[in-house]
């Protein structure tokens, strides 16, 4: 009976992760396979991904803001142990945003090619 309700304590910590520990945001440079995919058409990009680099560290989520014509993209990431650190965000790019930044540096990932005045 012990054992059953440490595993099942254990599970439910894993699945809360980012409730129950304060995240922290995924800076650019500790992306690894960082993969930034474009319509071939519209030429914008569409979706984003890549792995946090660091064993311990796992996506938990994420936040797309808009900042005038920039889009900012903020990785949430928890030290919880035995999860993925991967991410795939999908991209809505609007006709008025020029620029596409990750992370709370904000590194310049994408800029449209002609940008409006």
């Amino acid at each position: 009976m012990t054992l059953a309700i440490f595993v099942l304590t254990a599970c439910l910590l894993l699945s809360v992760g980012c409730a129950m520990f304060q995240p922290q945001i995924l800076s650019f440079d500790n992306v690894m396979h960082y993969k930034l995919e474009v319509d071939p058409i519209l030429k914008i990009p569409d979706n984003i991904s890549g792995f946090s680099f660091g064993g311990s560290s796992r996506a938990c989520g994420y936040e797309v803001k808009t900042n005038n014509n920039v889009l900012v993209i903020l990785v949430k990431i928890s030290q919880i142990k035995g999860d993925t650190g991967y991410f795939s965000i999908p991209l809505h790019v609007g006709d008025n945003i020029n620029e596409l930044r990750f992370g709370t540096e904000q590194h310049l990932i994408w800029q449209r090619g002609e940008l409006s005045h």
